[in-house]
């Protein structure tokens, strides 16, 4: 895995090496929710968080993005059992305006998953037992988006997405804001 996200992030880094005379970057942050579908919604809750992003523009349409951040889904109690589970996604990708603020996009990348559980009347009523475990998920992110300006130099920007990520596919929805850095 290590090595997927190494080969990614010098493919992006390259992607704006070759173009970085002609593109404008943005920086921005922004709150995520997350609706786990299929079999995870039956053991994780509604995921909240929040991303920051790097976004490169290519040209007028296309633009290179680099999205990273942290989101906490709640759990469950199950047989004296609690648990929770957190993501930290880490998705290069691109954007397409098909208009002027109406774009698709497409991320690949990781999300580093982490399941905390805690069992508080442990065994014989002793001590009580904690644990965590954590993985990384291949992930593949489609969705869309709209942004619109609301200061001279400030951009709202809101999306919705579907996240395929191995066991654990969520819908996403992301509200930030950017503004311009560099040029």
């Amino acid at each position: 895995m290590k090595k997927v996200v190494a080969i990614l992030a010098v493919l992006f880094l390259f992607m704006g090496t070759v173009n970085a005379q002609q593109g404008q970057m943005h920086l921005g942050a922004g709150l995520e929710l997350g609706l786990p579908i299929g079999d995870w919604s039956d053991a994780a809750g509604t995921g909240i968080g929040g991303t920051a992003r790097f976004e490169y523009a290519f040209n007028s349409q296309i633009v290179g993005m680099l999205t990273a951040g942290y989101i906490s889904f709640g759990g469950d109690e199950v047989g004296g059992f609690s648990y929770s589970y957190s993501a930290i996604p880490f998705l290069p990708g691109v954007k397409y305006y098909f208009q002027p603020g109406l774009y698709g996009m497409a991320e690949l990348g990781l999300h580093f998953f982490s399941v905390d559980i805690e069992y508080p009347e442990g065994f014989g009523s002793f001590f009580a037992v904690d644990g965590s475990s954590s993985s990384s998920e291949f992930s593949l992110c489609l969705g869309a988006g709209y942004e619109t300006k609301v200061g001279d130099n400030l951009i709202l920007d809101a999306n919705v997405k579907f996240a395929v990520v191995s066991n654990a596919n969520y819908l996403g929805a992301r509200v930030g804001v950017k503004m311009p850095i560099g040029n």
